[in-house]
């Protein structure tokens, strides 16, 4: 049994590597052998995280846009949304797609039982499943982020793995999914935010940054993409504000200050605070040819920062709420900012109590949408009941695993007998 997981870019070497996913399918899976396709299968930095006797990787071209389908897929994604229209296109799709040499050579040489996206609303992925498609394989996607459904999937998979409910409706809504074609699993990405094995020790991880126990710590998380026509990519006047709100206030005078760059950021407009004995910064690493990634010191970092801070501030809006495994009191800033002026106004919002997982979401909750007007209609249902984030208390990742375990075994099976599987009986 071979199964094919995709990593085409350097996040879902958190999610699938140094969280243990992969390992955890080789498990329940003992005959099968788990096949990377990555653009970094010959980058020594990237292999070193795929180690294992039943693990091989081989080459994955990463495609610009989904030729010679481009226009075909956004139809699909972006209007259609009945599943008889979305099939139509898919199967013209399907017969203008050629699949490249290379991609054959490794299904002919590892005949895969299943197909894994991990990242299935970029192109990225696209040419290895319209190759699968093409070839009759079954194909599994594991969306990324919460909001990718209504954003879109290029790459067309006859099964998905979704955060909650909410994105449940959104894969059937949307997206033309069959109710049992999609399976709620929970967050991979924040499954060690609930695991305590992963927290730091506080005096040690606040010494190893060069700061005081005693003292305070504010975070700024940046939230990596504003309109040219605003700040021009600059992000620096929200640390700005905050340096001067921090000189004007004697009780934040012994503050110690994070940046944390979202990995769309630019280091370089923030270099001029290198100087300041105060601050430092906080990013994650890169590979070469997938780029920006979190390795297994940056998430302990991530996550000592968000357990220890005693304010964050990031653009956007915050809504408080208390659940989860871990909870812990911040004083929150909402930095606000209006279209006519650079001038931001920070508002102190008070204290509240925040589950680690939320502080993160929230962070990264105010993006902007190809699709505002399908955002709208759950938006605001989705604050209120905080839906958005159904946590698996740090089993997530075994879900997705137990997904993939069921899929790749049932999938034959159900085609030859067309039984109704579910991974829940796993």
């Amino acid at each position: 049994m071979n199964i094919f997981i995709t990593i085409s870019q350097g996040q879902s070497i958190r999610d699938f590597l140094i969280i243990p996913t992969i390992r955890k399918v080789l498990s329940l899976q003992p005959e099968a052998t788990v096949v990377i396709l990555s653009p970094a299968h010959a980058v020594p930095q990237f292999l070193e995280f795929c180690q294992h006797e039943r693990v091989v990787v081989r080459r994955m071209e990463i495609p610009t846009n989904p030729r010679p389908n481009t226009r075909l897929v956004r139809l699909r994604k972006r209007v259609l949304r009945g599943r008889a229209m979305k099939n139509f296109v898919l199967n013209i799709e399907t017969k203008r797609f050629k699949p490249p040499d290379y991609l054959l050579k490794t299904f002919e040489e590892y005949p895969p039982d299943l197909v894994v996206s991990t990242h299935p609303m970029t192109s990225y992925d696209y040419e290895v499943f319209a190759t699968a498609r093409k070839l009759g394989i079954k194909t599994l996607a594991v969306v990324k982020s919460w909001d990718n459904l209504l954003k879109g999937l290029t790459s067309a998979c006859d099964s998905i793995s979704v955060w909650n409910k909410v994105n449940y409706e959104e894969a059937i809504k949307y997206n033309g999914y069959k109710p049992d074609e999609v399976t709620i699993n929970g967050a991979i990405s924040f499954d060690p935010y609930f695991d305590e094995s992963w927290y730091p020790d506080r005096e040690e991880f606040i010494r190893k940054l060069g700061f005081n126990p005693e003292r305070p710590i504010i975070t700024l998380a940046t939230a990596g993409s504003y309109p040219v026509k605003y700040y021009e990519q600059d992000e620096t006047h929200l640390a700005d504000d905050l340096l001067r709100i921090i000189d004007a206030t004697p009780e934040l005078k012994e503050a110690q200050i994070i940046v944390r760059l979202h990995p769309i950021s630019r280091l370089e407009k923030f270099l001029y605070l290198k100087k300041r004995s105060d601050l430092v910064f906080s990013y994650g690493s890169d590979i070469p040819t997938i780029g920006w990634y979190i390795n297994h010191e940056d998430l302990v970092e991530q996550i000592g920062i968000l357990k220890y801070s005693d304010i964050i501030v990031t653009p956007g809006g915050f809504k408080s709420g208390t659940s989860g495994k871990i909870q812990y009191s911040h004083r929150l800033l909402n930095s606000q900012w209006t279209e006519d002026s650079r001038t931001s106004s920070l508002a102190l919002m008070g204290s509240v109590r925040l589950t680690v997982v939320k502080a993160i979401f929230m962070i990264f909750l105010f993006r902007n949408f190809h699709t505002q007007k399908v955002v709208a209609e759950y938006y605001s249902q989705a604050l209120s009941s905080l839906e958005f984030l159904l946590h698996t208390q740090s089993v997530g990742f075994n879900t997705v695993c137990s997904s993939c375990a069921w899929f790749s075994f049932i999938f034959p099976l159900a085609t030859a007998t067309g039984i109704v599987w579910s991974p829940s009986s796993l």
